[in-house]
C-alpha cells in the first residue's frame, strides 16, 4: 500500500509539473516581445501632435553643417524587409508599414526629406547595400560583417529571439539541445550570422523568409526554427499553424537599429538625433498600434489552452486518484485473501508438523524396538554358544573316536563319517552365526601385533593344499614385486579373512588352479596390505555381482549346493573393514574369480609371537598347534609335563569327557601356560583327533 501511495504521489507531482511548464510557456508566448512601460494610457491626442513638423523640427538641435547636408541629399534611398510584420512589411503590394516605417515617417516629417523605398527581397537589399546602392535600412540588427559597410544607431526596440518546435517534440530548453539537428533560419539575417559563428554544430537550413522557414518546420523538414518571437509568432498566426509553438529562447536578441552606409557618417548622427527627439510616448503609441492589440488576442488563446491543459490535468488526476482508489480497494482484497490462505497454509503446516512428530516418535519407538530385539537375539546368540557347543562336543568326539576303532564295520563308519561331516558343518555355522553377532554388537576387537607375512601364507597353504589336492586343484603362492615381510595389524582377522577366500575357491573350482598373491605397496608414506585369491572357477553370476557380500547369500552353482550358510563373504568383508581396508572381487563366466583384500598395515622388524584371541576362533588351531608345540630342536614342549598327566588327557579325549578337559587343561598349563592354551584352542575347535595325535607322537 504504501508503494502505491507513494508511486500515485508521482504521478500528482508529474501533473504539477507539467502544469507549471504550460504556464511557463504560455508566459513565455505572452511576454517575449517588447512590452513598452505602464504610461500607455497617456492621451492618443497628445502624441499625434508630436507628428506636427513644425513642433518636430524645433526639437531636433542639428548643426548648420548638418542642415547642409540635408539640404544636398533630400532623397535617401531605403531598404526594408518585405516580409517582417509588424516591424516592417508590405501587403497586396501597397506602401510599406509597420512599427520600423512609422519610425522612419516621423524622422522623415522632422528632417524634411524624402525616403524612397527600393523594393526587393532581404538577401538582395544585403547585396545592394554592400554596393552603396542603398543608403539606409529602416530596421536592422548590427553584426561584424554589416559594420564592413553600414554604421547603425543605438537600437530603438530589442525583440527575444526564440526557438520555435512543432508540439510533437520535447521542450528545448537550451539551444545547444540543437546539435546536429536541422535548423531552419532566414539567410542574410542577423541570426544566421550568429548561429554560423557561434554554434558550427547546428544544422542550418537558409530560407528566403520566415513563410517558408515555418512550412519546413510544419512539414517535418527540421527540427527547429529560429527567429525573433515578435515577426515569427505574427506569421504563425496569419497562417494558422495550431502545432508550431515557442519552444525555448536564445541567447541573442534583435537589437532593432537604422542602418547607414557607411560613408555617410553625417546621416548617422542626424539620424541619431532625430531618434532621440521622439518622445516616449510616441514610442509607446507607435508599438501598442501594431503589438497591444495581437498580444491582447494570444493572451486569450493562451488563457484558453491554459484552460485547456488545466482541465486535461484536473481529469488526469481525478483518473489517477480513482484508478488508486479502486487498487487500494482490489489490494486490500487481495491482502484479505492472502492472509485467509496464509491462515490455511499455516494451519496445514501445523497439522503436517503433528502428524510429523507423530511419526518421528513412532519410527523411534520401533527403531529402539528393533534395536532392543537387535541386543536381545545378540545377546541370546552369546548366551546360546556354549549351549549349542555342549551337545556337539559328545557328537564330534565320539564320533572321531568311532572312525578310528578298526573294529566297527566299514557300513558304519560311512554313516559315522556323514555324522561328522554334518556336525562340523553345524559347527562351523554355530561360529559364523557367533561372529556376525559379535560383529553387529561391536565386540570385535582389534589387536595389533607383529607377524610374518611369509610365515602367514605358507602356513595356510600347507593347512588347504591337502583338501586341494584332493580334488587335484594346485595351490600355488606367489610374491608381488614389494613385499614386506614383517608386518604389524591383527593377523588372526587377516588369517580367518584368507581361509574363507581360500575355502570357497576350493569348494568351486572344479579343476586347474588357485593363486594366494600377496605383496605391499606404500603410497604417500603408507604401507598397505594387497592379497589376491584367484581360481579358475565357474565365475560368479552376473545377477550376484551386487549381491555377493550380503548376509546368507550363497554363491551355489548348478553342481554345489546347500555347502553353506552364506556368511563367510559376508564376514570377511566385515573384518576387512574393521581393520580400515575393503574386499573386493571380480568374474567372468567360466574363466575364474578374484577376490582382493587391501587393508593398512605397518611394518615391523621385530616378530613378537601371536597370543590367544578369544573374541575369534582360530581356523588351523592344528597347525599352529603342531607348529608351536615343538621347540626349535624338534623336541615336544610337552615333556616338561609329568606322563601321568599327558595320559589322562588322551584317556579323557578318547572318552569325550568334556567336564575332566577345564581341570586337565588348568593343571597343564602351570607347568606349560603357552601349551596349554594351544590345546584349550584345538578344544573350542572340536578337533580331538589333532590332541589326540600330539598325545601319541608323546
Amino acid at each position: 500500500m504504501v508503494k502505491i501511495f507513494k508511486i500515485s504521489k508521482i504521478y500528482v507531482h508529474l501533473a504539477l509539473v507539467i502544469f507549471l511548464l504550460t504556464v511557463n510557456t504560455s508566459y513565455i508566448q505572452s511576454n517575449t516581445a517588447y512590452t513598452p512601460t505602464d504610461k500607455r494610457t497617456e492621451n492618443t491626442e497628445t502624441s499625434k501632435e508630436f507628428l506636427n513638423a513644425a513642433h518636430l523640427e524645433k526639437e531636433i538641435d542639428l548643426t548648420e553643417e548638418e542642415k547642409a547636408w540635408l539640404k544636398a541629399h533630400p532623397v535617401i534611398r531605403v531598404g526594408s524587409d518585405p516580409a517582417w510584420k509588424p516591424l516592417e512589411f508590405v501587403e497586396n503590394n501597397s506602401e510599406y508599414q509597420g512599427i520600423a516605417i512609422d519610425y522612419l515617417n516621423r524622422i522623415e516629417m522632422s528632417l524634411g526629406v524624402r525616403f524612397q523605398f527600393v523594393r526587393e527581397n532581404w538577401q538582395d537589399l544585403i547585396e545592394l547595400a554592400k554596393n552603396q546602392k542603398i543608403d539606409v535600412f529602416s530596421c536592422i540588427t548590427k553584426t561584424p560583417d554589416r559594420s564592413e559597410y553600414l554604421s547603425f544607431t543605438a537600437p530603438y526596440i530589442e525583440i527575444p529571439i526564440g526557438i520555435f518546435t512543432r508540439e510533437d517534440i520535447i521542450f528545448i530548453a537550451d539551444i545547444s539541445d540543437l546539435t546536429d539537428k536541422k535548423v531552419a533560419v532566414v539567410g542574410a539575417y542577423a541570426i544566421h550570422e550568429l548561429l554560423a559563428a557561434d554554434y558550427p554544430d547546428i544544422k542550418l537550413i537558409t530560407v528566403p523568409s520566415i513563410k517558408e522557414g515555418l512550412k519546413l518546420l510544419d512539414h517535418k523538414n527540421v527540427t527547429a526554427f529560429i527567429g525573433n518571437i515578435l515577426t515569427v509568432r505574427n506569421e504563425i498566426r496569419n497562417n494558422a499553424y495550431t502545432n508550431i509553438r515557442v519552444s525555448g529562447e536564445t541567447p541573442y536578441r534583435n537589437s532593432l537599429t537604422i542602418g547607414i552606409r557607411k560613408d555617410w557618417g553625417m546621416l548617422q548622427v542626424i539620424m541619431q538625433k532625430a531618434i532621440n527627439a521622439i518622445p516616449k510616448g510616441e514610442k509607446d503609441y507607435i508599438y501598442d498600434k501594431w503589438v497591444a492589440a495581437p498580444i491582447e488576442e494570444e493572451w486569450l488563446f493562451n488563457y484558453k489552452n491554459l484552460l485547456g491543459f488545466g482541465i486535461g490535468i484536473i481529469i488526469i488526476i481525478t483518473i489517477i486518484l480513482i484508478w488508486n482508489y479502486n487498487l487500494k480497494i482490489s489490494v486490500n482484497k487481495k491482502t484479505k485473501e492472502l492472509n485467509i490462505y496464509q491462515n490455511k497454509l499455516q494451519d496445514l503446516v501445523r497439522d503436517r508438523t503433528l502428524e510429523l512428530e507423530k511419526t518421528n516418535k513412532e519410527l523411534q519407538k520401533a527403531k529402539t524396538t528393533a534395536e532392543n530385539a537387535n541386543l536381545a537375539k545378540n545377546k541370546f546368540i552369546l548366551h546360546m554358544n556354549h549351549e549349542f557347543r555342549t551337545p556337539l562336543n559328545a557328537i564330534l568326539g565320539y564320533s572321531q573316536i568311532l572312525a578310528k576303532n578298526d573294529n566297527i564295520a566299514s557300513l558304519y563308519k560311512k554313516q559315522i563319517t556323514a555324522i561328522a561331516k554334518n556336525s562340523n558343518h553345524l559347527l562351523t555355522l554355530i561360529n559364523n552365526v557367533l561372529k556376525v553377532a559379535k560383529i553387529e554388537s561391536g565386540k570385535i576387537d582389534i589387536r595389533k601385533v607383529s607377524f610374518n607375512l611369509r610365515d602367514l601364507a605358507e602356513e595356510l597353504l600347507t593347512f588347504l593344499r591337502i583338501k586341494a589336492e584332493k580334488k587335484g586343484l594346485k595351490l600355488l603362492l606367489e610374491k608381488k614385486i614389494n613385499f614386506e615381510r614383517d608386518l604389524k595389524s591383527d593377523p588372526l582377522l587377516i588369517r580367518e579373512i584368507l581361509i574363507n577366500l581360500l575355502e570357497n575357491a576350493i569348494k568351486f573350482t572344479e579343476s586347474g588352479s588357485i593363486v594366494l598373491r600377496i605383496g605391499t605397496e606404500k603410497k604417500e608414506g603408507k604401507l598397505r596390505l594387497l592379497i589376491d585369491v584367484e581360481d579358475t572357477g565357474p565365475g560368479i553370476k552376473k545377477e550376484m555381482l551386487t549381491s555377493i557380500f550380503n548376509i546368507f547369500e550363497t554363491t551355489d552353482t548348478d553342481e554345489i549346493k546347500n555347502e553353506g550358510a552364506g556368511l563367510g563373504l559376508t564376514i570377511s568383508r566385515q573384518y576387512a573393514r574393521i581393520l580400515g581396508g575393503d574386499l573386493r572381487f571380480s568374474s567372468t563366466i567360466n574363466s575364474g574369480s578374484v577376490f582382493s583384500l587391501n587393508i593398512p598395515v605397518e611394518t615391523d622388524k621385530t616378530v613378537i609371537p601371536e597370543h590367544n584371541r578369544n573374541n575369534v576362533d582360530s581356523p588351523s588351531p592344528e597347525v599352529d598347534a603342531k607348529k608351536n608345540i615343538r621347540s626349535s630342536s624338534g623336541k615336544s614342549k610337552l615333556t616338561g609335563i609329568p606322563k601321568s598327566l599327558i595320559n589322562q588327557l588322551e584317556t579323557a579325549t578318547l572318552n569325550g569327557e568334556a567336564s575332566q578337559f577345564k581341570s586337565l587343561i588348568n593343571e597343564i598349563k602351570q607347568f606349560d601356560a603357552e601349551s596349554g592354551i594351544l590345546i584349550e584352542n584345538l578344544l573350542d575347535s572340536y578337533n580331538y583327533e589333532a590332541i589326540i595325535n600330539i598325545c601319541k607322537t608323546l
